[in-house]
């Protein structure tokens, strides 16, 4: 599960609340219905990997991993075997003589994870651990960490505040707003249907723009780019209803001729994304972004439809 917000949110609080680490002003922390009230963090079984990993730039890679299992008081042999797993579950085996300051990020990542694993934790929490990394980096780590994660067969909670990152990763996201829960669910099910403004602005899922409610069966919603039909809405919207109209941009589609949700946009600006260009267009006044795989030049006019498949309205 993920834990996903700007920064502020909440999120890390959360995640210490739940090791143990602050107490909560409210509420309650349950393990299997359990209460954990007053129980130390010591105590609680869970295990916790923070972004900058807190490794001891004085131990080999093993003997990193191998600090918590010794202050459980562990036999020797056990404390072996354990790390030596772990190292291998993350694919360090070759790693355990090496000291971590002749390692990369990324396999500094990986000794932390082990380190958490290797006590055979009840749950994992992680705070931003692909942060530090660079892009490239973090989504193939992003990728491993998920495999090893599921192989393990312990609950985690991740926190992050970059979507594409909890998309790959997690099976559930909880989104946090000032420290409240915005949405919830499987990252397919947010992606499709946002709750609110807000969320679909966060996760940056397409243009929005404000209108009002003409009729409610069927949706047609006025805006400044003129009378737009809609298949999808949240809730229920009334005639005269202020409400966002969210526009993805696989919705807005270059074609002539006349037809239903029609508009004209000027092509303000032209940006590179690799296989695709994306357009950014005024259509009176407003900004549509749009995906095309050949540039128009900087202020042509193209004449655009929408979707209605693709376009869903959300209350304000």
């Amino acid at each position: 599960m993920a834990l996903l917000g700007p920064s502020g949110s909440g999120k890390s609080t959360i995640l210490r609340i739940i090791a143990g680490l602050e107490p909560a002003e409210a509420g309650r922390v349950l393990w299997q219905g359990s209460d954990l009230a007053g129980q130390p963090a010591h105590r609680r079984g869970f295990g916790l990997m923070f972004q900058d990993y807190a490794l001891f730039p004085h131990r080999s890679v093993e003997e990193n991993v191998a600090f918590g299992l010794q202050m459980q008081n562990l036999a020797k042999a056990e404390v072996l075997e354990r790390s030596r797993a772990a190292l291998a579950q993350v694919g360090l085996t070759d790693f355990a003589r090496r000291r971590v300051t002749d390692l990369s990020g990324g396999e500094q990542q990986r000794v932390a994870l082990a380190r958490a694993l290797a006590p055979r934790p009840r749950l994992l929490m992680l705070d931003e651990p692909l942060g530090a990394l660079d892009r490239t980096l973090r989504e193939q780590l992003g990728h491993e960490l998920r495999h090893v994660l599921r192989a393990a067969g312990i609950p985690a909670v991740y926190v992050t505040h970059d979507q594409e990152e909890a998309f790959a990763i997690a099976d559930r996201l909880i989104l946090l707003n000032d420290g409240r829960i915005a949405q919830q669910g499987a990252p397919a099910a947010l992606f499709a249907s946002p709750a609110s403004s807000w969320v679909a602005r966060f996760m940056g899922l397409g243009n929005l723009v404000q209108g009002t409610v003409l009729t409610a069966a069927p949706l047609v919603l006025h805006t400044p780019m003129g009378e737009i039909a809609v298949d999808r809405a949240v809730g229920t919207p009334h005639p005269g209803e202020t409400v966002w109209l969210l526009v993805r941009p696989e919705a807005a589609q270059l074609k002539a001729g006349g037809g239903q949700n029609r508009v004209l946009g000027v092509v303000d600006d032209v940006t590179f994304r690799g296989a695709t260009y994306r357009l950014t267009l005024l259509c009176n006044g407003v900004e549509l972004e749009v995906g095309v795989e050949t540039p128009p030049q900087v202020g042509s006019i193209l004449p655009i439809t929408l979707n209605p498949a693709g376009l869903l309205c959300l209350p304000a």
